[in-house]
């Protein structure tokens, strides 16, 4: 074993991240492919191959999930920001670290909110290019660009905590576009597009230009940009970051707790399931009868 895999061998045990459910991290593919976003090659055997070069980026990354979790406390989240939004968190806090549910979870909110809304910036850009605002188009753009880099993310805990920060983020546009007379949330595009039309051009550009070239990008960054995901701040320094904006947006709440609930509702499914069938052996049957009664 070289000396650099030593260290990081040292650092590892001595951050305590082989948890009693992952006694043998190499062996946990699933875990490393969904949970750490790690891809692992398969040789002429389809069997996977972890080389001393990936072992060393298997550690890393799950020096870097565990240090970014170990500072939350369930207890104290519920006694900071009250029972509701406390659960929300702690329940996310279990989910990115569920291999079974992360794709589930990601997915559904991608399909139920950010495609819908991505596509409606997409149509603002290419209308505000259309009407000659240049500028504001290429603003809008960034924004687009920064929200579809999250998208195309591979899925991993990252992923999961960004989604959930750009989901916030993304009512967050909808909600300061509607005060400024641009209903994006419950309209059709033919309907925003005459809203559009009848807005003086300057007052409009002006309008989209300091929102989304001063004002947005400061709220990606924070929500579903570097800060979200910061090893410095970990897991309590995105929930500080997000809470203001859940408190205030409503909508934002209660898609991401509908989101986390059926990953609850799915989670409690598969362990009843679980429960049964190790009860079924212990009483010498096979426990798949119970699985197909059911």
């Amino acid at each position: 074993m070289s000396n650099d895999m030593k260290l990081i061998m040292e650092s590892w045990r001595s951050s305590h991240v082989l948890t009693e459910t992952k006694q043998d991290l190499f062996e946990d593919i699933k875990y490393i492919q969904e949970v750490l976003g790690i891809k692992i090659p398969l040789n002429e055997n389809n069997e996977f191959v972890l080389s001393e070069e990936l072992k060393k980026e298997i550690i890393l990354r799950e020096n870097a999930f565990q240090n970014f979790f170990k500072q939350f406390n369930p207890i104290e989240a519920v006694k900071k920001y009250g029972q509701e939004i406390g659960d929300l968190f702690s329940t996310l806090h279990d989910l990115v670290k569920s291999p079974e549910n992360l794709d589930i979870y990601i997915g559904s909110v991608h399909r139920k909110v950010v495609s819908p809304i991505l596509r409606k910036i997409t149509k603002l850009n290419e209308w505000t290019l259309s009407k000659g605002m240049t500028k504001v188009s290429e603003a809008i753009n960034n924004i687009r660009k920064k929200m579809a880099a999250v998208v195309q993310l591979e899925v991993s805990w990252k992923k999961a905590i960004l989604i959930t920060g750009l989901v916030v983020g993304a009512y967050y546009l909808l909600d300061e576009l509607k005060g400024k007379g641009i209903d994006m949330a419950t309209q059709g595009w033919s309907e925003i597009s005459k809203v559009l039309t009848g807005f003086d051009k300057d007052k409009l550009q002006n309008i989209l230009m300091n929102f989304f070239m001063k004002e947005m990008p400061k709220i990606a960054t924070k929500l579903f940009g570097l800060k979200a995901v910061a090893a410095s701040t970990g897991f309590v320094g995105f929930i500080v970051l997000i809470v203001p904006f859940i408190k205030v947006l409503n909508i934002a709440k209660e898609v991401l707790k509908e989101a986390i609930l059926r990953f609850k509702r799915r989670s409690k499914r598969r362990d009843d399931r679980a429960e049964r069938v190790k009860q079924a052996k212990a009483r010498g049957e096979t426990g798949i009868v119970l699985e197909l009664e059911k």
